[in-house]
């Protein structure tokens, strides 16, 4: 019995990359806006058209419903996957005027509440924009006059004195 030997196939060549040539495959998903304009519409319903509602009974027993804006309300209705892709476009300088206007708004919201009942959260959300809960010390060092000119010496003399 006669064995076939098969001719190995040859490798295909690898192209080599070259820098000036078109990308033909980019990598990511395509861009959500085109346009900073674009955006600043999304937005804009996401604030009018707020699709989260917290109802709220008012001193007279009425029920109201108001808007419960929020970082990732707004990143999921713009379009977004992620609050992360928002705060990644915010990096981008044509479209962080935009976000950062929409940010500071859904901030304002969350400090109007602060002395409107529980704050817990509201203060745990605040912080998430950057608050903090801090005491300030101020710490008085005693100054080296031996480094002093005589003309600052004379202004420490006098500040002493009054």
């Amino acid at each position: 019995m006669k064995k076939n030997k098969r001719k190995p196939k040859a490798k295909p060549e690898k192209k080599k990359a070259d820098i000036n040539s078109e990308v033909k495959n980019p990598v990511g998903k395509p861009p959500v806006f085109t346009s900073p304009e674009q955006m600043q519409e999304r937005i804009q319903d996401y604030l009018d058209n707020c699709p989260d509602l917290l109802k709220i009974i008012t001193k007279d027993g009425d029920q109201i419903e108001v808007p419960k804006l929020t970082s990732s309300g707004l990143a999921y209705h713009i379009g977004f996957a992620s609050r992360q892709s928002l705060y990644d476009y915010a990096k981008k300088e044509e479209y962080s005027y935009t976000i950062k206007r929409a940010m500071l708004f859904i901030e304002k919201e969350y400090e109007m509440k602060l002395g409107t009942g529980n704050a817990a959260g509201i203060i745990f959300a605040l912080k998430n924009f950057g608050w903090k809960d801090q005491t300030e010390i101020v710490q008085k060092t005693e100054t080296d006059y031996a480094d002093l000119s005589d003309e600052e010496l004379d202004e420490q003399i006098q500040k002493l004195e009054t």
